[in-house]
């Protein structure tokens, strides 16, 4: 039992790992068992386990939640944590679907966002940014820095 909600919470799962009391999938429940929780989910269309290590030219990333997207009906979503070394950039991004905001948790980043014109400014820890679709922009850290980022979940629109 655990409270949640302002009430108490008996964990019942269905055949989907689903919470039958509030429907919350078993990934999300901080009781679950951790086999529950990894199940797999189809990114870029491979099968992977959340959380999910991705190594990258720049650091890493983990993706740690991922809901696949139906365009006529629902943007699914995605969350990840970048881990971007000191020195290096992301490749310019531009996106026709996902959109996306990120969270500073440590470190300092450079954000360039191209519009009619070019804008460029220094974010730290604490800040948050939000990327509609349709900007191209890029991502340098100038120290080693964390970013959590939310977004729809159009991960393979890059």
């Amino acid at each position: 039992m655990r409270k949640g909600l302002g009430t108490e919470h008996h964990f019942s799962p269905d055949e989907r790992g689903d919470c039958t009391v509030c429907g919350i999938g078993l990934v999300y429940h901080a009781d679950a068992n951790r086999e529950a929780a990894s199940q797999p989910v189809e990114i870029r269309g491979d099968i992977l386990k959340l959380p999910h290590r991705v190594p990258k030219p720049w650091g890493y990333e983990i993706i740690w939640a991922f809901v696949q997207p139906n365009k006529e009906v629902f943007p699914g979503y995605a969350a990840k944590a970048l881990y971007i070394r000191a020195g290096q950039r992301l490749s310019r991004q531009y996106h026709v679907y996902k959109d996306e905001t990120l969270f500073v948790v440590s470190g300092w980043v450079r954000m360039r966002i191209m519009m009619e014109y070019e804008v460029d400014f220094v974010i730290g820890s604490g800040a948050v940014f939000h990327i509609p679709p349709g900007y191209v922009h890029r991502i340098e850290a100038l120290e080693d820095s964390i970013l959590l980022e939310a977004s729809t979940g159009y991960l393979d629109d890059v």
